[in-house]
């Protein structure tokens, strides 16, 4: 069952004392003490302690109860990424200052990853000349005050100081407590990292890992439904580990198809390690199934070297695999053995959106300027001609004709551009009638294309550097997720923003799917693993074309 979590939900388990979750405050790291009593630090307030034999587990989606990153904080944030990964400057010589004002700036807009981010820059001691010194203490107040918001990561983070000893003593009861509270918060890595701990027959005497693998499986499952490559590659070898376990032959090779699938989504999700697992198995003919296949296992392994190169950092996601790499019985399509053309055709895109012109406007000069996405380059060539409907799309200015009234002048003299701002038109649009309030008639309006020009806008960081490509959709009309797929391509799956998952299946990174003509969209439950709970059908789901694809077709010509 998926529970979406509240505010006061979380100072509920938080129990007090604190005192300080409260609406409307800003957060602190400490509570103001009375005149006896001592600060009370969050990372002392210890949640309840890991209890690996739990009975159940209920699944939280973290991005549901947080509050959206807007997309100029996360432009922000990826500029700091690029710039820290940048693989021709060594970290001697990487532009600190600019990283670290970067993630700060996205930080102050409310960039929750940005935080953390901070607090890791800080305790590598990238930032000591610019207002970020290392500072174990500092690095933990910083981290306690994002408790206070309620960050899932945050708690996660806390535990890892404990684990580590980072600015408090080290405990690994206190460390586990707060992986578990940051599981029950949905955070992704806490989920992963104690379900593979669980996921298990039997206990350990080392306390290593745990006999608990119905709850184990839950706690990945959740991870796994958040986009999560690292819970994918878990519950991938949890069941590669099954198959011999299985009682007949038809049991195993369903049990490694099961392995396979959750490798091959965890490739999708950007995880290197599930893609070296699944090249392994193509290569050698591992496990019980004819499986092997030197063709595919070589394609896995170049998208593993990709994805050990890129990932760690910038986060590489690689949703539309399946054009060039789909999984058996599928044939595999024409492949030029370029590392990159395999990537390019995996990586996700994101649709160019080029913002609408717009009514001009009269600038403080009194003359009509244009919005700040266009620029007039030149006049038409030719002058104001009368037009019933607009021949190309562009911005016009109306003239007016005075001819009726001054019928033996020059045309020259006797036409003006009339003092309204240009009109946007798009092309076979129908040109307006305009009144002239000066001769109190209609008509007599000629045009002239004023050549605007739209100025090109800078790409977003990642698709600037190649990490997404940008494209410009057909124009399609959207499907609805229970039908066929109409036509061969890249689609984008997309939620009413009311619906209380959207902010989880809005995700451009991870809700792509090539789709053959013929057959069905990605399911939410059965597919992308959202509970059922939270009331999420392929009905709910449209999909919009994002680009048009052949590698299907292109089989035959290979």
């Amino acid at each position: 069952m998926v529970k979406h979590l509240s505010g006061s939900l979380l100072c509920l388990l938080l129990i007090s004392p604190l005192a300080a979750c409260q609406p409307n405050k800003t957060a602190t790291a400490t509570v103001t003490p009375t005149a006896q009593e001592k600060p009370v630090h969050l990372r002392d307030h210890i949640p309840p302690l890991f209890f690996p034999h739990r009975t159940d587990f209920t699944c939280v989606y973290r991005d549901v109860h947080l509050p959206p990153i807007s997309a100029e904080a996360d432009e922000l944030l990826q500029q700091a990424l690029l710039l820290e990964w940048n693989e021709r400057s060594p970290a001697a010589d990487k532009n600190w200052k600019e990283i670290i004002a970067l993630t700060q700036q996205a930080a102050k807009l409310g960039n929750w990853k940005a935080r953390l981010n901070l607090v890791h820059l800080r305790l590598e001691g990238r930032g000591t000349a610019f207002d970020l010194p290392k500072d174990e203490e500092v690095a933990v107040q910083e981290v306690e005050a994002m408790m206070l918001d309620g960050i899932p990561d945050a708690f996660d983070l806390m535990g890892n100081f404990y684990e580590r000893g980072t600015g408090v003593s080290p405990d690994i009861s206190k460390a586990y407590a707060f992986y578990q509270y940051a599981a029950e918060l949905g955070s992704p890595s806490a989920l992963t990292f104690l379900g593979d701990k669980m996921d298990a027959t039997y206990d350990d005497p080392q306390g290593t890992f745990w006999g608990n693998e119905k709850i184990g499986r839950q706690m990945l499952e959740c991870a796994f439904a958040q986009g999560y490559g690292p819970a994918a590659e878990a519950l991938g070898r949890s069941y590669a580990i099954e198959i011999e376990k299985q009682p007949n032959l038809e049991a195993k090779e369903a049990m490694q198809r099961k392995a396979m699938r959750y490798y091959h989504e965890g490739v999708k999700m950007g995880s290197a390690a599930s893609a070296g697992a699944l090249g392994k198995m193509f290569e050698d003919g591992e496990g019980v199934a004819s499986v092997k296949d030197p063709s595919r296992g070589e394609r896995y392994w170049s998208i593993n070297d990709s994805l050990n190169y890129y990932g760690p950092i910038l986060g590489l996601k690689l949703p539309n695999l399946d054009k060039v790499l789909p999984l058996p019985p599928a044939k595999l399509p024409h492949w030029d053995s370029d590392r990159d053309s395999l990537i390019n055709a995996a990586k996700a895109r994101q649709m160019k959106l080029v913002p609408p012109p717009g009514p001009a406007v009269k600038g403080p000069n009194g003359r009509s300027e244009l919005p700040g996405n266009y620029k007039l380059e030149a006049p038409g060539m030719d002058g104001p001609r009368k037009l019933s409907q607009a021949p190309r799309k562009g911005y016009w200015q109306a003239w007016y004709d005075h001819s009726a009234t001054q019928p033996g002048s020059e045309r020259a003299e006797r036409s003006r551009p009339l003092d309204i701002p240009p009109l946007w038109l798009e092309a076979g649009e129908a040109m307006p009638v305009i009144y002239n309030a000066q001769s109190k008639e209609l008509g007599h309006t000629y045009w002239q294309n004023l050549h605007a020009v739209e100025i090109p806008q800078p790409l977003p960081a990642r698709q600037a550097a190649g990490y997404e490509i940008n494209v410009t959709p057909p124009v399609e009309p959207l499907c609805r997720g229970d039908q066929p797929c109409p036509k061969s391509g890249i689609w984008q799956a997309r939620l009413r923003p009311q619906h209380p998952l959207a902010s989880l299946v809005n995700q451009q990174a991870i809700r792509q799917a090539w789709v053959n003509q013929g057959e069905s969209f990605p399911d939410p439950e059965h597919d992308w693993h959202l509970d059922e709970a939270a009331d999420l059908t392929s009905i709910d789901i449209a999909w919009r074309l994002l680009e048009v694809g052949d590698a299907m077709d292109r089989i035959e010509k290979a």
